[in-house]
């Protein structure tokens, strides 16, 4: 498993290298690399120019996406399979953010699946993290945090486990 970090903000423990979750939770796979990628959402930590060459040749692509509703998961899906409108569509949707911009064309025709594992719309309570981060943006160990973690990890475990069986 690799570990990226692009975002200028993260705790760096070793070189670029930021594991702020557990990932002993989830067992190595043969056959099945994992490449995670920190960065902030926003243009401040920079484009992430480099996710469509991290996409070349991968199977999957995991985005950290709370609230997601699978009208918009099948959105993503068209967008991955060449669909320009369904790209366009979600561009739109974006609202000028030009880092969103950047990953929906990078994902554009890249055939990977997109796979949900944060939580869906109406299961999280985002007023409560909202709160909690603007205690303090750097600490993670907020017990939602943790639970957030937990439930991130594990679908990222089933994913790998899906990935395999196919």
């Amino acid at each position: 498993m690799e570990l990226l970090n692009r975002d200028p903000h993260a705790i760096v423990e070793t070189g670029e290298r930021t594991p702020t979750y557990d990932y002993t939770l989830i067992k190595p796979t043969p056959g099945v690399d994992l490449t995670l990628v920190y960065t902030l959402h926003n243009e401040v930590g920079g484009l992430p120019d480099y996710l469509k060459e991290l996409l070349e040749g991968a199977d999957v692509f995991i985005p950290e996406l709370p609230g997601w509703t699978p009208q918009f998961e099948r959105l993503l899906a068209k967008v991955a399979k060449g669909s320009y409108e369904a790209l366009q569509k979600v561009i739109s949707m974006g609202n000028g953010n030009k880092y969103n911009d950047v990953v929906m064309e990078a994902i554009y025709g890249s055939r990977v699946r997109i796979p949900m594992v944060d939580y869906k719309d109406g299961t999280f309570n985002f007023r409560e993290t909202a709160a909690a981060m603007s205690k303090s943006p750097s600490d993670r160990n907020y017990p939602i945090f943790k639970r957030r973690e937990q439930h991130i990890l594990e679908g990222l475990s089933r994913v790998v486990a899906d990935t395999v069986a196919e």
